[in-house]
């Protein structure tokens, strides 16, 4: 579609709308996806012998950090609504 890559997932609601007993309006998200800047580090482990030395007891610890931002640029992301679910 016009040179976009279309992801469809089912955690965006299908129930949108005012009609009853329930909506039948699919929001479409269409974005830059260069934009949305995602850091990740690999898992790291460690061994903490200290923290509980008194009970002859050792914490491992396994752990990583993860950063996500959409504000560099928020223009870039758009939601499109008031469509009605497609039939197939």
């Amino acid at each position: 579609m016009q040179g976009l890559a279309i992801v469809t997932d089912p955690n965006l609601p299908t129930n949108l709308g005012n009609e009853t007993p329930a909506g039948t309006e699919d929001p479409i998200l269409i974005m830059r996806l260069s934009d949305n800047i995602l850091w990740e580090s690999g898992i790291r482990t460690r061994a903490m012998p200290e923290t509980l030395s008194g009970q002859l007891t050792v914490r491992l610890q396994v752990f990583g950090y993860l950063a996500f931002t959409a504000a560099r640029y928020p223009q870039s992301t758009a939601e499109i609504t008031g469509l009605t679910a497609p039939t197939f």
